[in-house]
């Protein structure tokens, strides 16, 4: 097996100079086995051939290999660390008359994380009085459409979801359907194609001589085998100057050599968790709840500064009266978030949820206006106890949608293989990035994609389908084509054409009537974005198994 996949490897080598070599062998079969089913072809030997004669396959098969994740401010709490480790830095730097400061986003994808640091240089030399310091921020990634995208710098507005108010409008100019960055924060950033896995060099030949201060190799070092990543782990030590930081994802650590070489460095704050064993489930946006408990988190650290326990608790609630404001008889999941901070006076209690009101010289007094605002949308309810010296409590009620705890979906079988590797999914939306997402999600997952901009494309495609003997299995369908045909009308033909046909509306607001009540205009799910994998696999999933 080992020998058939390194052979498909080395001849994507040779032709387009990847290499893909030092990867973990169970994520290249997994891939590569994605291709194969798709292509359907029976074996990688057999692959392998069409892989030669098809040049196109070349493409796909990249695709599928090259790991491409990214989002502005991903992870915001290492973001608001950094803000604080880089103005340090920064400071430093101008006490001992250096005035230049050099950061690396290996593996930057399409350019969010180097962007978003440049963002975060731009606000600290706001407030410094020496801002005559040179930046040099270098974004490389083996994807070359990746560094595309980003060289262009534009991007969805579900990309921008984790940005703080006020940043969007300062750095991002709205242009048709697409927020591009400004040139300002373009001049801060270069991009170049860089294999880590080069043996010629140690840095990016751009850098000249590497001495960085900040590395980013996030979420990297897990898809390499333990020999490429002591290579790697070499690589990026002797890449930073002396002092110098290296930021690696959360579930990353040193290679063995290299642990008492580095310094860990982060939070001290302890997460204690706590759930009823069958906790039931909430119909929530995902990424707004997550934006909540990235919100108390930031507060809590802001709190605890020289560390402590965050208690976070979820428990089943009925609520039988009227004794809790806002909420009304019925099921709920409780949430309480205590910290062992400073506490709040109690003259200041009610006005911690106020937009701008903030005791921070940093903070834009938004973080918890948002909790309180994401809360109520959700016809929640959230409250607040303190006591100096002692901490902040914080209780949140969300509705409950049902009394069962949130089940794993099942794969749909055939015979010997899941379904899905045999299912072609039908994207619909008119815009091509949008497409571009949706079908590398769905192809990860292991479905074939086909995709149409405008609703009476996916009608007349859906159409010719099913007389040539090869229905979709399902369509993914936006629900709003600006001066076309969308979802709501393009359902409507489709059902008519085939009445079993399995549609999923797909929207950016939760809120809309046809996405609240989407079995009502013939929809048998929905899709909200921005699109996560997890929630688009279990949507799908869910859809194609029921009647």
């Amino acid at each position: 097996m080992e020998k058939k996949i390194d052979r498909i490897l080395q001849y994507v080598h040779e032709q387009r100079n990847y290499d893909f070599r030092g990867n973990h062998l169970s994520m290249l079969q997994r891939r590569i086995n994605k291709r194969v089913y798709t292509t359907k072809t029976n074996s990688f030997n057999e692959y392998y051939n069409y892989l030669v004669a098809n040049h196109q396959e070349m493409d796909e098969l990249i695709d599928v290999l090259t790991i491409n994740v990214s989002g502005f401010f991903r992870d915001p709490l290492i973001f608001e660390y950094l803000y604080n480790l880089i103005s340090n830095i920064i400071q430093e730097k101008l006490r001992n008359s250096n005035h230049n400061l050099r950061i690396w986003s290996a593996g930057c994808s399409t350019g969010e994380e180097p962007y978003t640091l440049a963002i975060i240089l731009s606000e600290i030399l706001k407030k410094t009085l020496d801002s005559e310091i040179s930046i040099d921020i270098i974004g490389t990634d083996i994807d070359i459409t990746a560094l595309i995208c980003a060289k262009t710098g534009h991007y969805q507005k579900e990309s921008l979801k984790d940005i703080k108010f006020g940043l969007v409008s300062e750095y991002f100019a709205l242009e048709k359907n697409y927020y591009c960055i400004s040139k300002k924060i373009k001049k801060m950033v270069s991009f170049s194609k860089y294999d880590l896995l080069d043996k010629k060099s140690f840095v990016p030949p751009e850098s000249v001589f590497g001495d960085f201060d900040i590395v980013f190799c996030r979420n990297v070092l897990i898809y390499f085998n333990q020999e490429y990543q002591e290579f790697v782990f070499n690589k990026l030590y002797r890449s930073l100057h002396k002092n110098g930081y290296l930021i690696l994802g959360e579930a990353e650590i040193p290679v063995e050599q290299y642990k008492n070489k580095f310094r860990r460095i982060g939070s001290k704050v302890k997460p204690v968790f706590q759930q009823d064993e069958n906790l039931w489930i909430a119909g929530v946006d995902k990424g707004q709840i997550e934006q909540v408990f990235s919100n108390f988190t930031i507060n809590a650290k802001e709190a605890m500064p020289d560390g402590g326990h965050l208690f976070v608790t979820l428990e089943n609630v009925k609520i039988a009266d009227s004794s809790i404001a806002g909420l009304n008889v019925g099921k709920y999941i409780k949430v309480t978030i205590r910290d062992e901070g400073m506490g709040i006076p109690n003259k200041l209690l009610n006005r911690v949820f106020d937009p701008y009101f903030t005791t921070k010289q940093t903070g834009n007094g938004l973080g918890l206006a948002t909790v309180y605002s994401i809360i109520h949308k959700h016809k929640g309810s959230i409250h607040i106890d303190s006591k100096i010296n002692y901490g902040t409590t914080f209780t949140f009620y969300l509705p409950a949608s049902d009394g069962q705890q949130k089940k794993e979906p099942a794969l749909i079988k055939t015979k010997n293989e899941p379904l899905n590797h045999a299912v072609t999914i039908l994207v619909m939306d008119d815009e091509k990035a949008i497409r571009e997402i949706v079908s590398i999600l769905l192809r990860e997952i292991g479905f074939s994609v086909e995709t149409v901009e405008g609703g009476q494309q996916a009608v007349d495609r859906y159409r010719e389908a099913m007389v040539n003997g090869e229905p979709f299995g399902a369509v993914v369908m936006d629900l709003t084509i600006p001066g076309g045909i969308g979802g709501k009308e393009a359902v409507r033909s489709i059902l008519e054409i085939d009445p079993d046909a399995k549609v999923i509306v797909s929207s950016g607001y939760a809120e809309n009537p046809i996405v609240a009540n989407y079995a009502d205009y013939g929809f048998k799910g929905v899709a909200v974005k921005p699109y996560s994998i997890d929630t688009l696999q279990e949507t799908l999933y869910q859809v194609l198994q029921s009647e």
